[in-house]
């Protein structure tokens, strides 16, 4: 599922799903929605699986916790993945918000540092935790921007460090 960020006039959200059909991904359903909340992503993906012979085996999307949550009660089997390019452009943002944009475009140090906090995505849900921890434990205090560096790992944990469910999907 992948969400657009222009809505026509009378609408505040443009959902595209789309399905693999002879291997290729095409779009299947667009839905111009009156509002962003629970209540409406729930008529909609029920909408959806009221015509479908069976649910997805799988749900991708950006990491709206309403649409999360309405994919979870519309679908509770399929497996919730959130979508890569949304979580480094959060990831992205809190850099920015941080002062770290300038030492990551001129500090190989500081490029690694955040571009391994990105690919934690691609970790095996099992390692993560072990992996962060790893990571944040070899942060060099002497690092310049060292405390604002601590300040995204700390964000990371609060916010992208996740327990795994008996269902298979993650949750915060």
């Amino acid at each position: 599922m992948a969400l657009l960020y222009i809505a026509p006039a009378y609408f505040e959200q443009v959902y595209t799903i789309h399905g693999l059909i002879n291997g290729k991904c095409v779009p299947l359903v667009y839905g111009l929605l009156p509002k962003k909340n629970e209540i409406i992503y729930v008529k909609f993906l029920q909408t959806i699986a009221d015509e479908l012979e069976q649910h997805p085996k799988s749900v991708s999307s950006d990491f709206e916790r309403a649409f999360l949550n309405s994919v979870e009660q519309v679908f509770p089997n399929s497996n919730l993945y959130g979508c890569f390019f949304h979580y480094k452009q959060a990831i992205w943002r809190k850099i920015q918000e941080l002062g770290l944009s300038v030492p990551y475009s001129k500090c190989q140090q500081h490029r690694k540092i955040l571009k391994l906090a990105q690919v934690l995505a691609y970790v095996p849900p099992a390692d993560v935790k072990y992996l962060f921890n790893k990571m944040k434990s070899e942060l060099d205090s002497n690092l310049e921007y060292f405390e604002n560096v601590l300040k995204l790992f700390i964000y990371m944990e609060e916010t992208w460090i996740v327990t795994t469910t008996t269902r298979g999907s993650n949750k915060r």
